[in-house]
């Protein structure tokens, strides 16, 4: 082209010799949120996010535990509010979730249950004072769209991986996956959070994939 183009433009070929200048298509996966604090807080509340342009959110997190024999729970979201419980707060009896469990040397348990209220992700961390417990989440989180057959009923779930370590020193791990069959309900948001204490020294990401 005898054009320079614009700021941040590529060159496109048409196939038969042409170029062009256009906009850089912007990337299917996108990272949306990130943060690092040492501060306290049991619960990580993501709200509107845009589930119209993206299908699923990959979230990951290292935490350590303020409260010992503590453990993750998840929950989905609709609405904007800030509010821990409530109206925006998803908290059903319609969740259903399992998970295996391998810590210390040939111990294994798994969990499955259905008609709860949130997803629980793990089995308690720890259970004497040790800034060395925690967690690391490595979350795919997929929402469903009213456009989509039987959505509601069928894809609001999410899997994960997990890795921590506890007071003894064991390095635990394991996987689960957890789901929402809410009829009518479509989330717009999640939260993480503590099933007693907070959250305290914690680091996280979240990545959105477009539909």
């Amino acid at each position: 082209p005898v054009a320079d183009g614009s700021a941040g433009q590529v060159l496109q070929t048409d196939g038969s010799g042409n170029l062009s200048w256009v906009d850089n298509p912007s990337p299917d996966y996108v990272k949306l949120q990130s943060a690092s604090a040492a501060s306290a807080a049991q619960y990580l509340v993501f709200n509107n996010l845009d589930v119209a342009t993206y299908k699923y959110f990959d979230f990951n997190i290292s935490y350590v535990p303020a409260t010992d024999n503590s453990y993750a729970r998840f929950r989905f979201r609709t609405g904007t509010g800030s509010a821990t419980s409530g109206s925006d707060v998803i908290d059903a009896a319609n969740y259903g979730y399992s998970w295996t469990h391998h810590w210390g040397t040939n111990n294994f348990g798994e969990i499955a249950k259905t008609s709860q209220v949130s997803i629980q992700l793990t089995d308690n961390v720890g259970n004497v004072s040790d800034d060395g417990e925690g967690m690391s989440f490595n979350m795919r989180i997929n929402f469903a769209a009213s456009s989509e057959s039987h959505a509601a009923n069928l894809q609001n779930f999410i899997t994960y991986q997990y890795a921590g370590r506890d007071q003894d020193n064991n390095i635990s791990q394991g996987s689960g996956r957890g789901a929402f069959h809410g009829g009518s309900t479509y989330p717009t948001g999640f939260q993480f959070y503590m099933n007693t204490g907070t959250i305290a020294a914690h680091t996280y990401t979240l990545y959105g994939m477009k539909r």
